[in-house]
């Protein structure tokens, strides 16, 4: 749940985390889990609803991405040197589907959505990670595709090299030739 009302969603730079309201979902069990920000309400409002209800409002003002670092879906940055992604605070369980709408969504959509994905759902049961990954693997901002590159690990600090020629480099993406 976080304390001082974080855990559900972090911003980055002045806009407030949220929190789960003191309510975070039930472990080892499906949810449906839906933030929407509408920046025409109180100059920025972020809503957080679980299972169709609406869990978290809250004036967040502006979003304010940081340039050359991903959105995170289940992990959180600290503010180390490189903002790399802390290792004790990570999603432990699986997301099964992502949805990104170009307008905010109301009470009503949430509820549909939550309606029509529950009915939909024969995944497993959610079960814990027995561990935390080892590695993670990170490409934003790579400085170049060239071979002997480091690809550093921010979790395990096994960092990996780029080997031979002809690998490609996005802002968060490598890929590699054959």
């Amino acid at each position: 749940t976080g304390a001082g009302g974080f855990g559900a969603v972090g911003h980055w730079g002045a806009a407030a985390d949220l929190g789960w309201n003191g309510a975070a979902p039930a472990a080892g069990a499906w949810h449906h889990i839906v933030y929407s920000y509408d920046p025409t309400v109180a100059g920025g409002t972020s809503n957080i609803f679980v299972d169709g209800a609406l869990q978290t409002t809250e004036v967040t003002g502006a979003l304010n991405p940081f340039a050359g670092l991903s959105v995170n879906l289940g992990a959180q940055r600290s503010n180390a040197a490189g903002f790399p992604i802390e290792g004790g605070l990570q999603l432990s369980g699986a997301i099964s589907k992502v949805k990104i709408h170009d307008t905010a969504l109301d009470l009503a959509s949430v509820q549909a959505a939550y309606t029509s994905s529950a009915a939909g759902y024969t995944g497993p049961t959610a079960a814990p990670l027995t561990q935390n990954p080892t590695n993670r693997y990170t490409f934003n901002g790579l400085a170049s595709s060239a071979g002997g590159t480091t690809v550093p690990d921010v979790i395990g600090g096994q960092n990996a090299f780029i080997r031979g020629a002809g690998a490609t480099i996005t802002a968060s993406s490598l890929n590699l030739p054959g």
